[in-house]
């Protein structure tokens, strides 16, 4: 890069920090380690002002090559790595749904878990949607499935497409899974049965 300037401040006095001066273009940095490029280069630790330049010497040599190399500056906003921690309900609902519609299955299916789920974020608060999933209490859930009592079938049919929603979720983040599995259980009648085959057959 040929509009890069590098250029060492090293004080006479080792109270004070020394560091190396970057600049691209209009951009200006400071860089006193090499921890950005993943290097142990640390004249700040030095005993003596001469040892310590010679480190920004180093320091200066390595960062011109990462430089020339196109291996900085690093990008300022990386993209964040989602977790459970910094990821909402809501999020992680539209996530699953999402990878449902990528997957190979039938689009009768995921319209029937996408309404659901739909449903299921009507239901909830703003709070609980927004908060964490390890949040959500299992009474919530089988709350909202108690909507669903219509029939046993019908129950168990919603009952197992909540938990193919939250399934899609636990495979990319870890959460008590409890608050599902843990829902309560319709005795199933033939005509259950005769539908999960169905969808069974759908999904392959």
């Amino acid at each position: 890069m040929d509009n890069a300037q590098i250029t060492i401040s090293n004080p006479d006095d080792l109270k004070k920090r020394s560091y190396i001066y970057i600049k691209i273009g209009d951009k200006k940095y400071k860089e006193y380690t090499g921890v950005k490029l993943g290097l142990d280069i640390q004249p700040n630790s030095c005993l003596t002002v001469k040892e310590r330049i010679e480190k920004l010497k180093v320091l200066e040599y390595e960062f011109k090559k990462a430089i020339e190399f196109g291996k900085y500056p690093i990008n300022k906003s990386p993209t964040k790595i989602k977790t459970i921690e910094n990821t909402s309900l809501r999020e992680l609902l539209d996530m699953a749904i999402e990878n449902k519609k990528k997957a190979n299955l039938s689009s009768k299916y995921v319209h029937h878990l996408e309404k659901l789920t739909n449903k299921l974020k009507a239901f909830l608060t703003s709070e609980e949607l927004n908060g964490n999933i390890n949040d959500l209490q299992r009474s919530r859930i089988q709350e909202f499935m108690n909507q669903f009592n219509s029939s046993a079938s019908n129950y168990m049919i919603s009952r197992r497409h909540i938990k193919a929603v939250f399934g899609e979720i636990d495979k990319d983040f870890e959460f008590n899974t409890s608050i599902v599995n843990r829902t309560d259980r319709r005795k199933a009648t033939l005509s259950f049965i005769k539908f999960i085959q169905k969808i069974n057959y759908q999904k392959s």
